[in-house]
């Protein structure tokens, strides 16, 4: 039973990069003022239409790993894929 539930997350997270990536949907959001990141969990679930439960511990693991990048902005913060 193990085996189904990580194949079906690691299926779902798939899904889930694979829409940050084809929509440009990272570089696309506004800068953010107040707590960013909380303010990139919520813009990335909306934007994708993916659950919380799941945008928020992948957009935790992609900034762990810098695959996802923040730089100031006179409006706040703005995220990026690394290059």
């Amino acid at each position: 039973m193990a085996t189904s539930a990580s194949f079906y997350l690691r299926r779902r997270r798939q899904e889930l990069l694979w829409k940050l990536l084809q929509g440009d949907v990272v570089e696309g959001l506004p800068p953010f003022a107040a707590d960013p990141v909380a303010a990139l969990k919520q813009a990335v679930a909306a934007e994708t239409g993916a659950k919380p439960e799941l945008a928020d511990p992948e957009v935790d693991r992609l900034l762990a790993l810098e695959a996802i990048v923040s730089t100031p902005d006179a409006g706040g913060t703005r995220f990026a894929w690394a290059e």
